[in-house]
């Protein structure tokens, strides 16, 4: 018998059945704890049929990955869209829509932050991955860099200052994610405009 041919729809349908399960497997066993096997079997497949998709894991946790960024960059680009009265407005706008991103796609969320462990080493991000991250960074310094022109954000190396926001604000969200979260209790978002306030004042330039 023949073997069936797949549409150009059904395949791309496929590929994001196998995309979905492996995104629920990696948030529920973590991706060291994923097998292919794992993946094939939920999806209903043979390995033969889920290596003619992805050649490995590390094949479909990137493109997860890659996946994970267009959320993230959506969040930022629809904050950068909003209308605002002014730029430390902006700013915080947009760290808060990192937390949108977080709360919104926790498993992509994962996925970008610490999903990628596999024992002792991490899965190696390519140089078209890297740069797009590094293109949402410079998204996210625009208005930082608007502030220092007009004399609203104190002098400052505008990357650096964007990449230390990140980092600051990544920081609170990566303790809520884990099984500290108790030391917020019922009130994370209050603790986490906190954070974004004292990050703010630190950057606007004295009157």
């Amino acid at each position: 018998m023949a073997r069936k041919s797949y549409t150009e729809e059904e395949k791309a349908a496929r590929r994001n059945q196998i995309l979905t399960v492996s995104l629920a497997l990696f948030e529920k066993e973590g991706y060291d704890g994923t097998s292919m096997r794992q993946v094939a079997d939920k999806c209903g497949l043979s390995l033969g049929v889920l290596y003619y998709y992805f050649k490995n894991k590390e094949d479909i946790y990137l493109e997860l990955y890659s996946k994970s960024l267009d959320l993230m960059e959506e969040s930022f680009r629809e904050a950068m869209t909003s209308p605002v009265p002014d730029i430390p407005s902006r700013i915080s706008l947009l760290i808060f829509s990192y937390f949108n991103f977080y709360n919104d796609h926790p498993d992509y969320y994962r996925v970008f932050t610490y999903g990628n462990r596999s024992g002792d080493k991490e899965v190696e991000i390519p140089e078209n991955l890297k740069e797009k991250s590094v293109n949402i960074l410079h998204m996210l310094e625009e208005p930082v860099q608007d502030g220092i022109r007009e004399g609203v954000i104190r002098p400052c190396n505008s990357y650096k200052t964007v990449i230390a926001l990140w980092t600051m604000s990544d920081g609170v969200l990566m303790l809520h994610k884990s099984s500290r979260v108790a030391l917020f209790g019922d009130q994370f978002m209050d603790y986490y405009a906190t954070a974004v306030n004292i990050l703010l004042n630190g950057l606007l330039e004295e009157k």
